[in-house]
């Protein structure tokens, strides 16, 4: 599916101006994880507030209009945690209706991108400035692996059904209903079989995740053992770990494919002028909008001692790296809304971040307006022109088979 890389043209609701940068060419609005709940409670009639339901359709109607409400590899991740099949189901439901299940480029391929644009415009080097990426896609393998795939359905001895023997239209709801079934996640009888047949194991991801929270919760006890002077130089310290713990292996890779040193980083300052050599460095990866913002709520949780961390904070911390850089409007946790708000970050994207929902209701006619300019509402025309969203469960897609 070819996506397009043009810069996004500016439009202004009166609360929020995009501007062209990193942002999708749709109008994109990041809902967090809170807010899914909250909207599932709505819609089985369980509203958190009385306006709730009336919020509900009206991001339904936004949706349909080609409102785009993407989903983040940290939406899988955290409704995968939740024990209830029934939860899980109610989330799903009110994703798929509003989201159409299009997805947030995978945060490994929007930093690349990050990193060759700061290159470019530090060191000249790639010659050619890169394109910047649209990042929103559709489906889960472009959360987490930055491609879009069609459903692949096997017959009785294992072999792929050739794609071409049916309607395009049906793979492609087909391949919705999948779309749902990942994020519903299986039925409690259904676990033990996955686990068997296709080493199915939910509990990795959470193994992965203690080990990061452990990483931050370490450098709280060396902080105790060796407090930085100021906030500055902490700030320093926090920006100097994400880059080792969490981008290295990408900054290795890259600088290596285009030859260039790793050394030029220090900008030419030797050890005989460390400031300067340290104020360069921390310069240019400030230049990747992901890394600052992931920098920047770090710092807001290690400055405030009396909280610590907890997995939320990693799921934020994640979520947040690439929404704010890339949504117009981002729905956040009330205090990461606060700690955005405090370093500007919305004013550097030309985002809105909010923690309310009335702020994202009052963007939305506007957000509607510009979508209705724009082809492809659903996200889905490049797979079938005319399908829309409309997806089918795997006995459906069977019967239909059948009668074919």
């Amino acid at each position: 599916m070819t996506m397009s890389s043009a810069a996004p043209p500016s439009w202004d609701s009166g609360s929020v101006t995009v501007e062209a940068g990193f942002q999708s060419y749709r109008p994109t609005a990041y809902l967090d994880q809170w807010v899914w709940i909250r909207l599932a409670r709505a819609a089985s009639g369980k509203p958190a507030a009385p306006g709730d339901p009336e919020l509900l359709q009206a991001l339904i109607d936004a949706a349909n209009s080609g409102v785009a409400f993407p989903l983040s590899c940290t939406h899988y991740i955290e409704t995968e945690s939740i024990k209830s099949p029934r939860q899980r189901r109610d989330i799903a439901n009110v994703m798929a209706s509003i989201s159409h299940f299009r997805t947030i480029r995978s945060r490994r391929d929007l930093l690349r991108n990050q990193l060759l644009i700061a290159m470019h415009e530090q060191f000249g080097r790639p010659t050619f400035r890169p394109e910047k990426l649209d990042p929103v896609g559709v489906g889960v393998h472009w959360a987490f692996q930055g491609v879009e795939k069609i459903l692949q359905v096997h017959d009785a001895d294992g072999k792929v059904i050739d794609l071409d023997q049916f309607p395009r239209e049906m793979w492609v709801r087909a391949t919705q209903g999948f779309e749902y079934q990942v994020m519903a996640g299986p039925r409690d009888e259904d676990v033990r079989p996955l686990r068997e047949r296709y080493g199915y194991k939910p509990e990795a991801t959470a193994e992965a995740g203690r080990s990061r929270l452990e990483w931050e919760r370490e450098f709280v006890g060396l902080l105790v053992d060796t407090p930085p002077k100021d906030p500055v130089e902490l700030r320093v310290w926090i920006q100097a770990r994400e880059v080792v713990h969490e981008n290295l292996e990408l900054l290795v890779r890259v600088f290596k494919e285009y030859g260039f040193p790793i050394r030029r980083l220090t900008g030419g300052f030797g050890e005989d002028d460390p400031e300067r050599r340290r104020e360069f460095i921390s310069g240019f990866f400030d230049r990747l909008p992901s890394v600052r913002v992931a920098v920047d709520l770090k710092l807001a949780v290690h400055r405030n001692n009396q909280r610590g961390w907890d997995h939320n904070d990693v799921y934020d911390t994640d979520a947040m790296s690439i929404a704010v850089p890339y949504c117009a409007v981002v729905l956040a946790d009330k205090a990461v809304a606060d700690a955005l708000r405090r370093v500007k970050a919305g004013e550097d994207h030309g985002t809105l971040i909010t923690g309310k929902l009335e702020e994202l209701a009052e963007v939305l006619p506007e957000m509607v307006r510009h979508a209705q300019t724009l082809p492809d509402p659903s996200g889905w025309e490049a797979f079938a022109p005319g399908v829309g969203f409309s997806p089918v469960t795997p006995e459906q897609f069977v019967e239909e088979m059948r009668g074919r």
